[in-house]
């Protein structure tokens, strides 16, 4: 099933969505404590991101986590 949208607090499942394609929507929140919303998210890539049934590439995940983040710690520009 896909999700419209999924807003996410944690650094690792924002990450582990990132690595595995899919877009960041919009970034709210005060900076250490940033909401991620991704968009079209298929359900069953967060059932197996918390039941650890999924392969990624670890250079992938890292470099998302990195980027996940550098964005966490910027200031948001208002829109």
């Amino acid at each position: 099933m896909k999700i419209d949208e999924v807003t996410v607090t944690d650094a690792h499942l924002a990450a582990f969505l990132l690595a595995r394609g899919h877009k960041i929507g919009r970034i709210s929140g005060a900076a250490g404590r940033r909401e991620f919303v991704f968009t079209d998210v298929v359900s069953d890539v967060l059932v197996a991101f918390y039941g650890g049934d999924d392969q990624i590439s670890a250079r992938a995940l890292l470099d998302a986590l990195k980027n996940i983040k550098g964005l966490a710690a910027q200031p948001l520009v208002p829109a």
